[in-house]
């Protein structure tokens, strides 16, 4: 008994599933295939983002910590030329856009405080067009610029942490992997970016 009632509940749906009779409509491509019909495939773009604009709206910070950090970005020479990153500024080793791309850290760096930032000249069009800055915070809510890298192609790197430190890690430009702490280079006398 239980066998014909399987059975007829079977046909039933195998008759459900039958082709329907065209009703002057195209039916949709089953799940999984592609229609033959052209489409029209349009990425939509990630609206842009100054600099400025990105420090005023930077979630996870002190509110009395982001008029220094507007006041020595707007010290920089023609500070107006750079964007925040987009995902689609970063690719992963297989030259697909990356979207876990990190552009920045604001915490320690290296013993001091403040913020380290992947930024776009919007005025380069080429891939060496990504700059790697520090903002360090100094008394009295002020914070001192630094280049670490200005004309550069980081489109293969990202910024992490660890402990107190921020680094960057991924694929240089030179397509030499690249794995460097941004502090305090004595010899130097300046901040830098430096590998084990």
């Amino acid at each position: 008994m239980n066998f014909k009632i399987t059975l007829i509940l079977l046909l039933t749906n195998l008759g459900a599933c039958s082709p329907q009779p065209n009703s002057g409509q195209a039916a949709p491509p089953p799940r999984g295939e592609l229609s033959s019909s052209p489409q029209l495939n349009v990425a939509v773009e990630e609206p842009e983002t100054s600099v400025t604009q990105f420090l005023q709206q930077m979630p996870l910070m002190e509110e009395r910590r982001r008029p220094g950090l507007l006041r020595a970005w707007r010290k920089i020479p023609d500070h107006y030329r750079y964007r925040k990153p987009r995902a689609s500024d970063f690719e992963n080793s297989n030259g697909i856009a990356n979207e876990n791309f990190r552009s920045y850290d604001y915490g320690e760096i290296a013993g001091a405080y403040g913020l380290a930032m992947i930024v776009v000249d919007k005025t380069i069009a080429g891939l060496r067009r990504f700059g790697l800055l520090i903002l360090i915070e100094r008394p009295a809510n002020r914070y001192d610029a630094y280049w670490i890298y200005q004309d550069k192609d980081l489109s293969k790197v990202t910024l992490n942490r660890h402990s107190g430190n921020v680094y960057l890690a991924g694929t240089g430009d030179d397509g030499v992997d690249l794995y460097c702490d941004i502090k305090w280079g004595r010899s130097e006398r300046r901040w830098t970016c430096k590998g084990p």
